[in-house]
């Protein structure tokens, strides 16, 4: 069969490679006989493999030219937000009916939308039963949040529905909630006031602000606790470039020590 010549092939390649250069006469007058059955086999083999895959190719393009067409991408921008993550060979179709599911769900314009899926448009690869709706009722049930205040939030910063609820938001809010020593509301008035929290590495950023605050300003975890709640988004402010500078120059501007600044 051919699986068995293509064995053979191999097989005698391997031997070549390993014999002397006077013995290899008569293997490679075999191997040009024994290639010319091998390459009508191999040709037929790729085409056959490109066929089974034009079907699900199409349907990509169609797919990143659809979004293009209707939310005005060039093909440049629409890769460079697509993060070389594709559509999972969405059809038009479908991608339609999410876009119409979304818009109605969220009570959008078609400015709205328009401007959500720029920013986003992965959000046209998540399923609204298993990817977009569970996430909607999680947000308002953890959060408090109506339709008006989700629709809100969404159109700032859709790229939370990238999120895992169990991998990441959750872990997150529930070692923030044991780090300040907040309560369930508290907890969901700081995110509603700043849930871009939401977004942050809770290591590499939330954790590292806080130990800033607490250093720079020789504060206590009480105390820390207390500024977070007047003002959230220090969580997620850059620390080089934003409250480093500021600070110095209140201090500066105004003659203020440490202990003037915590009042």
């Amino acid at each position: 069969g051919r699986s068995t010549m293509w064995a053979s092939f191999v097989l005698l390649v391997s031997v070549l490679i390993f014999l002397p250069p006077t013995n290899k006469a008569f293997p490679i007058a075999f191997i040009q006989r024994f290639t010319t059955k091998l390459i009508p086999f191999s040709t037929e083999l790729y085409a056959s493999s490109s066929d089974d895959s034009d079907d699900d190719s199409d349907k990509v393009s169609k797919a990143r030219q659809w979004i293009m067409d209707q939310y005005g991408f060039t093909l440049e921008l629409l890769d460079r937000k697509l993060l070389n993550k594709q559509f999972d060979s969405t059809d038009c179709s479908e991608l339609e009916h999410r876009a119409d599911w979304l818009q109605e769900r969220l009570d959008l314009d078609d400015s709205e939308m328009k401007k959500i899926v720029q920013r986003f448009p992965l959000i046209l690869a998540r399923r609204e039963d298993t990817g977009l709706e569970p996430k909607f009722q999680y947000y308002q049930v953890r959060f408090g949040w109506d339709d008006e205040k989700l629709r809100t939030i969404v159109k700032k910063k859709p790229e939370l529905l990238s999120k895992s609820i169990q991998e990441n938001i959750e872990p997150k809010l529930l070692h923030l909630q044991d780090r300040l020593q907040f309560n369930e509301t508290q907890i969901s008035k700081i995110i509603s006031k700043a849930p871009s929290i939401l977004e942050m590495n809770m290591d590499t950023k939330i954790e590292k602000n806080l130990d800033w605050l607490e250093q720079r300003l020789d504060l206590t975890s009480t105390e820390v606790s207390k500024l977070i709640w007047k003002l959230p988004n220090l969580l997620y402010y850059s620390i080089p470039n934003v409250m480093e500078p500021n600070l110095k120059w209140i201090q500066q501007r105004l003659g203020l020590s440490n202990d003037q600044v915590k009042k």
